[in-house]
């Protein structure tokens, strides 16, 4: 079992069998009775789905089931999974926590930084609904695409992963309809891009660090080079976040048919939507991530 986890990158064999033993307590997942195989081999079932994308016909002859059954089990857990990585995994973590975890870059240049935010965005396949149609299309991407806000902290633990908005949502409404910014106190300070102009929507005592703008000059003066260098060079981990959590082959493809179940599905592969959000026509304005 420990070599077929590992061959198939999902995670370690430890961790796979933590999270399994968590999903059989009978407080924390009803009894799934549809199938006899064991509660690890249903996971890794889902587990295989969602990190390499094989079909359910494939998993059902891998597993000695039919193709209904494997699609069954997935449908079972996806919730289940979803609820666990909400309540378990996708936390904010403690002010002191942070302070003591918080790298010397950080350290040096930015002490106050609680988190990185940035945001990304997953083709969608072109919907039926006329509304949810316009909702969707992006005019960055010259498509229809799903959007979500992450949240990083400065050792790249994912705190918060935002539910989806339509990708014609800036970057700026879905940080102020997220719910993030319910998350910060007095003191905190985020990291972002440009596209982020959310300093009027922070709480008070929250600051906000974004790369410098040329405000009308022909380039950045030299401090100005330097402070946007020292934020490039920390806003690496949050890009390096949303890259693996776009690994996961089940994500790398457009997605077909509807999109209310790609919440949960975000959730599990990488530690969360309900349906499109409709936010504002902004996407010629921001930089996105």
């Amino acid at each position: 079992m420990s070599n077929c986890v590992v061959f198939f990158h999902i995670l370690n064999s430890s961790t796979f069998k933590f999270l399994a033993t968590l999903c059989t307590l009978q407080a924390f997942l009803p009894q799934l009775r549809i199938t006899k195989l064991a509660v690890h081999d249903q996971l890794l079932v889902v587990l295989m789905r969602l990190r390499l994308g094989l079909m359910f016909t494939d998993l059902g002859k891998r597993f000695g089931i039919s193709r209904s059954k494997a699609c069954e089990i997935f449908t079972h857990w996806r919730p289940v999974l979803a609820k666990f990585m909400r309540e378990k995994v996708i936390v904010w973590l403690p002010r002191d926590t942070l302070k003591r975890i918080r790298p010397q870059s950080f350290n040096e240049n930015y002490p106050k930084a609680t988190c990185i935010i940035g945001c990304t965005e997953k083709f969608v396949q072109r919907p039926k609904n006329l509304r949810k149609r316009s909702q969707t299309y992006s005019n960055y991407k010259h498509h229809n695409t799903c959007k979500l806000l992450y949240c990083i902290s400065p050792n790249g633990y994912v705190m918060f992963v935002s539910k989806l908005f339509g990708g014609r949502a800036s970057d700026t409404f879905i940080t102020k309809n997220s719910g993030l910014l319910d998350h910060l106190i007095p003191g905190d300070q985020i990291l972002a891009d440009r596209g982020f102009t959310i300093a009027d929507a922070l709480p008070p005592g929250v600051t906000l660090a974004l790369p410098a703008f040329t405000r009308g000059c022909k380039e950045l003066s030299q401090h100005g080079v330097t402070e946007t260098r020292h934020l490039a060079n920390v806003r690496i981990h949050v890009e390096r976040a949303i890259r693996r959590l776009k690994g996961f082959t089940i994500l790398s493809h457009e997605i077909v048919g509807s999109v209310k179940h790609v919440d949960d599905i975000i959730n599990e592969t990488e530690e969360k939507g309900s349906e499109i959000d409709e936010g504002e026509d902004a996407d010629e304005q921001e930089q996105e991530a």
